[in-house]
């Protein structure tokens, strides 16, 4: 379960500006380590989360007749993960020590493709003002991956220089706090210099659609993408009280892999995608930690159901 909890894990190597560059890391030594909170670009998620409140999250405001009003939700201010999202590894690493368990892996890349299709096709359906006209919702999937690609670019290139606005911009708000801290966290006068070694490649690894609840009384549907971005990708940090000449010996190059989750709230009348913004990235998938995640989210499902 501990890779499946690892989200929204970015390159430690290139975000942390007040210690040597470090390898890439994975999800199980992110979760090993100590780490201060302004620092840390680990979230952890689990589809138990929900089930474990107890109150009521609506915010209220009193109405001029006296009764009480759910505010507005500002979707900016929302970050969400679709529960089982899945990131499928190739077929290379997918279980060999048990003909069942590849079986098992088989049959949840299957299942989750067959998902993803249906819920696409029965949003569109519902997206139609009547039978005969055409659907309002376009998937519009042609155009993710290059999207994916221009986020990652402007991102990665925003914490390099510090830009809190850019950033502010192409993440979500919950990864964008913890980006402007490690921003912050910086020394005064030093910067950081990003650059792509070669053009990355990039491809659509997921696809989703989904409608999530905001609080009891309000939900939405929500777009998310998961595109895999393979770089070389270069940094190095920058003196700029010794006019932005780069320090010696701090070039560092890697090769990169990410699973870049991007997400999206449709609008409920017109089914116009809001710009997509980077939710963080995620480990790939294993088996374990899908069983876990299935059994935990049907757990919740009946609990609630039960109420």
């Amino acid at each position: 379960m501990a890779e499946r909890q690892a989200a929204r894990l970015l390159r430690p190597w290139l975000l942390s500006s007040t210690a040597s560059l470090r390898p890439l890391m994975t999800p199980a030594r992110i979760l090993s380590q100590k780490t201060q909170p302004a620092a840390s670009v680990c979230r952890h998620f689990s589809v138990q989360t929900p089930a474990r409140r107890k109150y009521d999250t609506t915010v209220k405001r009193r109405g001029a007749g006296g009764g009480d009003k759910p505010l507005p939700i500002d979707l900016d201010n929302v970050s969400i993960l679709i529960p089982m999202t899945f990131v499928a590894p190739p077929l290379r690493r997918w279980p060999r020590d048990s003909p069942v368990k590849f079986a098992q892996m088989a049959y949840a890349v299957a299942k989750n493709k067959l998902m993803n299709w249906l819920y696409m096709k029965l949003h569109k359906i519902y997206s139609k003002p009547s039978w005969r006209t055409r659907a309002l919702f376009k998937p519009k999937k042609a155009a993710i991956v290059p999207t994916a690609r221009d986020l990652h670019a402007r991102m990665n290139a925003a914490i390099a220089r510090g830009d809190k606005d850019e950033l502010r911009r192409v993440c979500t708000q919950e990864l964008y706090q913890k980006l402007a801290g490690v921003v912050d966290a910086r020394p005064r006068g030093q910067s950081m210099r990003w650059e792509l070694v070669s053009p990355p490649r990039a491809r659509l690894t997921d696809d989703k659609i989904a409608m999530m609840p905001l609080t009891q009384a309000e939900s939405r549907t929500i777009r998310q993408a998961i595109v895999t971005i393979s770089s070389t990708q270069r940094v190095s940090k920058v003196d700029n009280a010794h006019g932005g000449l780069e320090v010696p010996g701090s070039v560092k190059t890697k090769d990169m892999v990410e699973h870049l989750v991007l997400t999206a709230f449709l609008d409920d009348k017109t089914w116009q995608s809001a710009p997509w913004k980077i939710w963080g990235t995620l480990p790939e998938t294993t088996l374990e930690g899908y069983q876990e995640e299935v059994q935990a989210y049907e757990a919740m499902s009946t609990e609630q159901n039960s109420k």
